[in-house]
């Protein structure tokens, strides 16, 4: 998948910190989409400044006020407009640690699919009430998700995968105020995004402006929560199944075979006797048949074909699951009639010249293209004899078909 990040910074009435949070962006080659929502006039000189010397900065302006959830949803759908894969928010009062930003990034380069969060460690800047508070937040988001993955909802310091974001977005109204941070992460959870959290040191700066209101904001929350209460009762065989399951079969190794070996040597027989355009009509029925009683498997094709950036659409799903069994009958057709496959191996000269030498080649494979087929080389290259290294334990029936 490829990783294009930028940041999203929405900017109510704060000035003071901002050109230092952007020049930090900056010197992380992250360009920057700055949301003016509705700021008083100093701080829109101040976001004009930033803007006219730095061109990788761009800046939003709402005509009036909106909140914190508007402003971030104009920046994220901008972003998504310029190509961007990932959105860094990070709030515009410096109460987030910049030099978590790199770590932030990699996490997110590393979990693509991840929505990327902070886990505040305050120090007392903090006020009493808000520290506490959070503590009521974060048993509802547990009864929201009954479960524990959601370590902290409410920090403002996170990376957003773009696309099921706005995916999100335009299937639901998220919170727009103070109450967006929560909203969207739970809902995200909801919608199958898992996030990854990060310890991060919080400081409140002491001419900081926050904009929380005691009454109103309160009050939105309650809302909230009771709002997402309502929606994680329809939700609960889902949430529960999703809980008790979620370190069921993470590793590939551990995910059994599906279909029979009699089923195997079936298809196989019809490509050595009636050759592969009979053998393919045979199996796209099949592979159809697989491909939609195996959610989990479909799944696991889809995100490897976001991680590959390309398209995953349910066409290419299917596609992708047809490769990998037209790659069985390459690799079985391999044995009996070699000329039939066309093996392309790249260090072809260097193999032959260690075979002529009386030497050996070791071959690695991250399971691109189809090592089994290098077998093959065995019957083109005189004198060379094959040791094969495979993990064959999830894949005992397809291993007794070619034995």
């Amino acid at each position: 998948m490829s990783f294009k990040a930028c940041a999203v910074i929405p900017v109510f009435n704060h000035h003071t910190c901002l050109d230092q949070i952007v020049t930090t962006l900056l010197s992380n080659s992250m360009p920057c989409i700055l949301v003016d929502d509705g700021s008083d006039a100093i701080t829109k000189y101040t976001l004009a400044t930033i803007t006219g010397r730095n061109p990788r900065v761009e800046c939003l302006t709402l005509p009036q006020n909106r909140g914190k959830g508007v402003a971030m949803m104009a920046g994220i759908s901008r972003a998504g407009e310029r190509g961007f894969t990932h959105a860094l928010q990070i709030d515009a009062d410096g109460q987030h640690n910049l030099a978590d930003i790199p770590v932030m990034l990699t996490l997110a380069h590393q979990y693509p699919g991840h929505l990327i969060s902070g886990t505040p460690i305050y120090d007392n800047s903090i006020p009493a009430l808000r520290f506490y508070g959070r503590y009521l937040t974060h048993v509802m988001v547990l009864l929201h998700t009954l479960s524990l993955q959601l370590r902290d909802s409410m920090c403002g310091f996170r990376v957003y995968p773009i696309a099921p974001t706005l995916a999100l977005n335009n299937q639901v109204r998220i919170g727009r105020r103070m109450d967006f941070d929560t909203d969207i992460m739970t809902r995200l959870y909801w919608a199958g995004t898992e996030s990854v959290f990060l310890p991060t040191r919080v400081h409140y700066p002491q001419d900081g402006i926050s904009h929380f209101r005691m009454l109103s904001d309160n009050l939105r929350m309650i809302w909230l929560h009771i709002r997402l209460l309502l929606g994680m009762l329809p939700r609960i065989p889902k949430l529960l199944y999703r809980n008790l399951t979620r370190n069921h079969y993470q590793n590939w190794a551990h995910i059994g075979e599906r279909g029979s070996l009699l089923g195997l040597r079936f298809i196989g027989f019809i490509d050595r006797m009636l050759g592969r355009h009979i053998s393919l009509a045979v199996l796209y029925p099949v592979v159809a048949y697989f491909f939609l009683t195996h959610p989990r498997a479909r799944r696991a094709s889809r995100q490897f074909l976001v991680a590959a950036g390309t398209s995953s659409s349910l066409r290419n799903s299917y596609l992708h699951f047809m490769q990998f069994s037209i790659s069985i009958l390459d690799t079985v057709a391999a044995w009996y009639a070699p000329s039939r496959i066309k093996v392309t191996f790249p260090e072809w000269e260097m193999l032959s010249v260690a075979v002529a030498g009386g030497h050996g080649v070791l071959l690695l494979s991250a399971h691109l293209g189809n090592l089994e087929l290098a077998r093959a080389l065995s019957t083109m290259i005189p004198g060379l004899r094959i040791n094969a290294l495979v993990y064959t334990r999830n894949a005992q029936k397809l291993d007794a078909m070619l034995k």
